[in-house]
């Protein structure tokens, strides 16, 4: 149970923190477990691109599955993954988003 909330409580901070970004939209805010879409100004493929060359893996770029959806990310946030990194990640997707 302690996970679980842990989980609800990072992963909503997440989208409550990527929200924050010019932009950047989360299309549902409430009821979601750790797994969220993230609507971006710009394809998510070139975010994705970007980030993965630091090492960062922002999401799963939704149009790898569904080619019409080019501008969603799904974002996963899991116990392992602390505000800072939340933070961090909020940071780096704001500046490859201008």
């Amino acid at each position: 149970r302690e996970i679980g909330e842990l989980i609800v409580t990072q992963s909503h901070y997440a989208a409550r923190r990527l929200a924050e970004i010019p932009g950047v939209k989360i299309p549902r805010t409430g009821g979601f477990f750790k797994e969220f879409v993230v609507k971006t100004p710009v394809p998510a493929k070139e975010i994705v691109d970007k980030l993965e060359r630091r090492g960062v893996v922002p999401g799963l770029e939704l149009s790898r599955y569904y080619p019409k959806r080019t501008h969603e990310l799904l974002v996963c946030v899991t116990e392992m993954n602390t505000k800072a990194q939340i933070d961090a990640l909020a940071a780096m997707l704001a500046e490859v988003t201008k």
